[in-house]
């Protein structure tokens, strides 16, 4: 699996998926060689994504992710709204407008472990300056968040048509980002909006599956489900219940998964659900399904390229080398696969040692 991390990690590196501004782009597509746009919420998975890289190198910080937490800081924080849009400089003036909670905690996340790693407290003020705009603006009075913000009329609203843009489970991934800025500055409503969040997640989280009829919808539902339960895991250790459902959702996922074929699979998915298989090892919720375990690393291989050229080398497919509208390679499925492969090296080793804090 080595050869294959290493490929991975040189094509973040040096692809060009990072601009110069330091931002990074959703995705590459190899047939019309352009980038997808850059957003806010593929520099925060590639922050995490080098900042965890350093176990290979044990070196100092890349400076790719500084370079990318400078962009955050510098260019792609609203200092009006005190969050981050998804887009900046889209052609979709709509689009351009719009802070999404989900993609908001990502960048937290990333701000709080750019500080962490180099203890320059402008990462942390930033990231605190978000939460705190999220905490007093997105709640709803259940205990959820709406899902999108609009900061040119400062009004948060709910929409429908996708997970992303519904207020639905995959919002606990985003009580990551509110525990470790609780764990960062001690201010007790980032506690407190991560225990709420986990409460009405767990609520509502059985009718999140299906959701659709259409397969291709669902197994992108599935991404989304994933996400929810990646939210769960510090949350296996203060109830029952939390443990229960994840090992609970994680049978669900592979029973969607065994009906669908191979031009279904997503590299996101099958990243997302071998992670979540050897975390609930690790927390002694499952024993580990080896043989399953070894066939998810397997087709994980099977989704990146290998090529000649920096561009492509080393990345991952988001479906298996079928025309798609979304970037053919695809950063968050690159770094969901390459932390997938090396829990599983962990794994083969004796055991996966990660905590959930080290989970992208």
């Amino acid at each position: 699996m080595n050869s294959c991390i290493h490929a991975g990690l040189r094509w973040l590196a040096i692809s060009g998926i990072q601009d110069q501004s330091g931002g990074v782009s959703e995705g590459f597509r190899e047939e019309t060689g352009e980038y997808a746009p850059i957003s806010t919420t593929a520099t925060g998975y590639y922050i995490a994504a080098q900042l965890w890289s350093q176990r290979f190198s044990r070196g100092a910080l890349p400076a790719t992710a500084s370079r990318a937490g400078g962009f955050l800081l510098e260019r792609a924080f609203d200092m009006s709204a005190e969050m981050f849009p998804l887009h900046l400089g889209d052609n979709d003036e709509e689009q351009a407008r719009l802070a999404y909670f989900f993609d908001c905690t990502v960048v937290v996340r990333s701000l709080v472990q750019l500080w962490d790693s180099t203890k320059d407290t402008a990462f942390l003020d930033c990231a605190e300056r978000c939460g705190l705009a999220v905490h007093s603006r997105m709640p709803t009075v259940d205990g959820a968040f709406f899902p999108i913000y609009d900061l040119k009329t400062d009004r948060a609203y709910a929409d429908t048509g996708s997970w992303r843009v519904e207020m639905d489970v995959p919002q606990l991934k985003g009580g990551l980002a509110l525990l470790e800025l609780y764990k960062a500055t001690g201010r007790g409503e980032f506690e407190h909006d991560a225990g709420a969040l986990r409460k009405w997640c767990l609520q509502r989280h059985e009718s999140f599956l299906p959701g659709e009829v259409d397969d291709a919808k669902i197994i992108e539902r599935l991404h989304a489900y994933c996400l929810f339960l990646e939210g769960l895991l510090p949350g296996v250790a203060l109830d029952a219940e939390s443990g229960r459902v994840l090992q609970f959702g994680i049978l669900r996922v592979e029973n969607f998964l065994d009906e669908f074929g191979a031009e279904l699979q997503r590299c996101d998915v099958i990243a997302q659900i071998l992670r979540l298989r050897l975390y609930a090892d690790k927390l002694g919720l499952m024993e580990l399904d080896y043989k399953r375990a070894e066939e998810e690393a397997t087709a994980i291989i099977e989704f990146q390229t290998q090529s000649v050229d920096p561009k492509t080398d080393g990345a991952f497919t988001l479906f298996r080398g079928t025309a798609q509208s979304r970037p053919q390679l695809d950063l968050t499925a690159t770094v969901f696969a390459l932390q997938a492969l090396e829990m599983w090296d962990q794994a083969e080793e004796g055991g996966l040692r990660d905590p959930w804090e080290v989970l992208i």
